[in-house]
């Protein structure tokens, strides 16, 4: 069976997809789109108890390198929306970007229209878990 790239399957720890729900709530009709493009991909992963997820799989504070399918490649920290600092390379969460890398695993590939309008690709080259 193939993934669908705009809807490849991902995987959350549930205590985390808890928090994230929560938050996507309080902020949504605030923070443009992103809050509910994260409402949309909380609604369809698949949660796994927190300690069962694996270090392959994009969870909050993971760092992660990513290539878009134009060649562009960056590293990025997934971070709450207070910690987000995009000169640092901390990606918050309620960006479209944070929404779509969240429940990734290494290797995998989601389609994203980006700000023009245009669907990338964007592909997990690496991901370092949080400690």
């Amino acid at each position: 069976m193939q993934e669908d790239p705009m809807h490849p399957p991902i995987t959350l720890g549930s205590g985390e997809c808890h928090r994230l729900v929560a938050l996507a709530h309080a902020v949504s009709g605030h923070q443009g789109d992103g809050p509910e493009f994260l409402r949309f991909e909380l609604g369809r992963a698949r949660t796994v108890p927190d300690d069962e997820l694996s270090r392959e799989i994009v969870r909050m504070n993971s760092t992660v390198k990513y290539r878009t399918d134009d060649g562009w490649e960056r590293t990025v920290t997934l971070v709450y929306p207070q910690q987000a600092d995009a000169a640092a390379g901390m990606t918050s969460i309620l960006s479209t970007m944070g929404a779509a890398l969240i429940g990734l695993r290494l290797g995998q590939t989601i389609t994203l229209m980006g700000w023009d309008g245009a669907f990338r690709e964007v592909t997990v080259l690496s991901v370092d878990a949080p400690t």
